[in-house]
């Protein structure tokens, strides 16, 4: 009879054996990296070859195969395999299909794991990032009071309808970098966000305060989403909708357009039942402190980047349109032009040379040499946008969009609309 004394003894020989067979097990996978090659160069486009060897005395419970930055953080989707086998031969495909990624030096990522231990591999890599290019044309059209379409027209010049809102039109926008379509109402919606890639809501703000909600032109993206309202307050929003920046206005401000300038963001506010004068008003992005403020005569149409401390303002002052270059450090009003008739339209064509359209009339201002020049006379135009990858100007008067090819102005295409073009917006792959 084994007395427990015995069994005790035989016990804890039992387990120091296996701690001992534990401690003495240093089998670690094996990997060789067949493909990619050291330093291979990648188009942000391609699909990667990933060719590996994986042998171990123990059997392979898990492998992981995932594309790291140099810091050596995951940057794309991670791939499992569970062979349970003492070898594996990897052979699989890597879709990069990364618009947004930058050029640089990349590592493909190989982790194979035992039952106890795991081992990493690393093939550094170089991947070129993909060239901007215009990916659609986006037209925003209305007819009557709340339908508002948004429709695109691709590569091919086919017109498609993304989807419709009903809401009366405020203002809309793109994100590029994301994907996203902005649309902005002056009653029914406060801000809705689609994804551009299915055009399903993906969020949107509820409408909590009393109509009219927006003012025309409120909404400007640039890395975040900022939008004016008719009072209370001004807002910016991430690709998520969440709030990123606030602030509050008084209520005899009325603030309309806006634009952001790197770390500042400058509104146009105009004033509630004529209650004083219009002003620029400058904002800190970080903290929303309003920085500084100036008394203007005008309305904007628009804002354009010049330098990293100089805009353009192209706007309208008693039936008439202006230009102005505004120094954001200096604040400093600069009065460039004036037209006869009021603006309806403008864009940026480069640093220094801007379009500005009137109702028949599309003039171009020179910077560079202070000079104002009648462009293209006798154009029914509401509505203008220079595409600079192709030097193509896009026209859009109430049913039709025409495309120029810049400076010659050959007519390239006309796309028909059945309601009133009310924007036009370049979407971009990135």
């Amino acid at each position: 009879m084994i007395s427990l004394r015995n069994i005790v003894f035989l016990l804890t020989l039992l387990i120091a054996a296996y701690s001992c067979n534990k401690e003495n097990d240093t089998s670690i996978p094996v990997i060789n990296i067949l493909s990619p090659t050291e330093n291979e160069t990648f188009s942000a486009s391609d699909t990667i070859a990933v060719i590996a060897k994986i042998v171990d005395e123990r059997k392979i419970t898990n492998i992981q195969v995932v594309l790291v930055n140099e810091d050596f953080t995951p940057i794309s989707k991670s791939y499992f395999f569970h062979p349970n086998s003492n070898s594996y031969d990897l052979n699989m495909p890597y879709p990069l299909d990364d618009d947004i990624m930058q050029s640089g030096s990349y590592y493909i990522l190989i982790k194979a794991e035992n039952e106890s231990k795991f081992k990493n591999a690393y093939r550094k890599i170089q991947i070129q990032e993909v060239p901007v290019a215009l990916k659609k044309v986006l037209v925003v059209s209305g007819q009557g009071q709340q339908q508002i379409k948004i429709s695109s027209i691709d590569s091919s010049q086919t017109i498609s309808l993304l989807f419709d809102v009903d809401c009366i039109y405020a203002a809309s926008s793109v994100s590029s970098l994301f994907q996203q379509f902005y649309l902005a109402g002056k009653n029914l919606i406060d801000l809705r966000t689609f994804s551009l890639s299915d055009s399903l809501v993906e969020w949107e703000i509820p409408k909590i305060i009393p109509s009219p909600i927006h003012n025309d032109n409120c909404l400007w993206f640039d890395d975040y989403i900022f939008a004016t309202y008719n009072s209370q307050y001004i807002r910016g929003y991430d690709n998520n909708g969440s709030i990123i920046f606030t602030t509050n206005i008084t209520t005899h401000d009325k603030p309309g357009a806006l634009f952001r300038l790197n770390n500042y963001l400058i509104v146009d506010m105009q004033k509630q039942n004529s209650a004083g004068a219009p002003e620029l008003v400058t904002y800190f992005i970080q903290s929303g402190i309003k920085m500084q403020s100036r008394q203007t005569q005008f309305k904007v149409s628009g804002f354009y980047k010049h330098s990293e401390k100089k805009i353009f303002i192209s706007a309208n002052n008693s039936g008439s349109g202006q230009l102005f270059m505004y120094n954001i450090e200096f604040d400093e009003l600069e009065h460039l032009a004036d037209l006869t008739e009021e603006l309806v339209s403008s864009d940026i064509i480069d640093s220094d040379r801007i379009l500005l359209c009137t109702e028949n009339d599309i003039y171009i201002y020179d910077y560079s040499t202070l000079q104002l020049v009648l462009f293209m006379p006798d154009v029914e135009t509401v509505n203008i946008r220079f595409e600079p990858l192709s030097s193509n100007l896009y026209l859009s008067s109430s049913l039709e969009l025409r495309k120029y090819k810049f400076p010659q102005m050959i007519l390239l295409n006309t796309f028909l609309f059945e309601d009133t073009i009310k924007n036009v917006h370049l979407l971009y792959n990135k």
